[in-house]
């Protein structure tokens, strides 16, 4: 395990302390917060590490003592972008940290780019017959199949004629 920082050039401070398998972790710029992520395209930063050939509980206890010294942002006790006290892995992501990492999404606006891409990844998409399977044992009985007007609410026998009679009223018209 190792555990480094990254230091941002502009005022020659750590923002972030961290902890990984390898030093590949430390050069990655996904899975960061928002903060790491606003410091970074503000700045240039350069990456040491600190200790390396470390127990998993060593380098979680060096990463805790980091922190503590530098203090973190959010909590306006340093200059940290650490969004815990440390001991964590990249993977370990708590309830409170799930939250405050979806309310930071919400109100953004996709790109017509980035609506584009997501579009055509999921026409490429292919399912396997168990995936199929387990969609349509998931969907049974759920409002939004073929007998609901819209979705969560259930329409009548009745009302469904009436709506195919309108239907077909409004091809006459034209």
């Amino acid at each position: 395990m190792i555990v480094y920082r990254h230091i941002r050039l502009d005022k020659n401070e750590p923002f972030y302390i961290g902890i990984g398998k390898d030093i590949k972790r430390a050069y990655h710029k996904r899975s960061r917060n928002k903060t790491w992520k606003g410091i970074v395209n503000k700045t240039d930063y350069e990456i040491e590490i600190l200790f390396d050939d470390l127990t998993l509980e060593q380098a979680r206890e060096k990463e805790k003592e980091f922190i503590a010294l530098y203090g973190r942002k959010d909590l306006g006790t340093g200059t940290l972008a650490n969004l815990t006290d440390g001991g964590e892995l990249v993977y370990t992501v708590t309830d409170e940290i799930r939250k405050r990492m979806r309310d930071s999404h919400i109100g953004v606006k996709q790109t017509d780019e980035s609506k584009r891409k997501i579009s055509e990844t999921l026409k490429n998409r292919t399912f396997t017959e168990e995936h199929l399977a387990n969609l349509s044992k998931s969907l049974k009985g759920k409002p939004g199949n073929k007998k609901t007007f819209r979705k969560g609410h259930t329409v009548s026998e009745d009302t469904r004629k009436k709506i195919s009679e309108s239907l077909k009223n409004r091809n006459k018209n034209k």
